[in-house]
């Protein structure tokens, strides 16, 4: 058997232009910088250098604002998973004092939305209501429809604002 395509990587979300740019989007969307500092906080929403001190050796696919803070970030998910274990994988990258705001499925995704003081605090201007977003997908299956028990992608990112639902930035 030939060994399943690999996932489209996230370099950009794809907004659509009916749609007002949000805080989060507002932000930016550039390379984060691969060197490490030695910031206590190291999770997401975490200035890149901390946050890359707190990853050594996993390879994460993550984008940064202009002020290069982690503003997304992609989470492959191997073997593909129950959507509980990804979901799991996902909140272990986050703050622990999340609130959450909604979980809505999509044809090609989950979409959870949470709020947070820690994100409030460490993003500011990039994220001045702390909000995240995180995206379960099935990005492997046929078709790219959302699987509950074949998660092989999560997606953490701010790009939303507070009850704000679009479609999965993915499709």
């Amino acid at each position: 058997m030939p060994p399943p395509k690999p996932i489209p990587p996230l370099t950009e979300p794809t907004v659509a232009p009916t749609f007002q740019t949000t805080a989060g989007e507002a932000a930016g969307n550039v390379d984060c910088p691969t060197t490490t500092g030695d910031g206590s906080y190291r999770l997401f929403g975490a200035p890149a250098e901390d946050f890359n001190a707190g990853h050594q050796g996993k390879q994460l696919l993550i984008r940064c604002s202009t002020d290069l803070k982690v503003i997304i970030m992609q989470i492959d998910v191997a073997p593909a998973a129950p959507a509980n274990q990804a979901l799991a994988a996902a909140l272990r990258e986050l703050p622990s004092d999340l609130k959450p705001i909604y979980d809505h499925t999509q044809t090609s995704c989950r979409n959870l939305q949470y709020q947070s003081q820690t994100l409030q605090s460490e993003l500011g201007g990039d994220d001045p209501q702390g909000i995240v977003n995180v995206e379960l997908e099935s990005a492997l299956t046929s078709g790219q429809t959302y699987d509950p028990n074949q998660v092989d992608t999560a997606v953490i990112h701010q790009q939303y604002d507070l009850n704000q639902v679009r479609p999965c930035l993915r499709g």
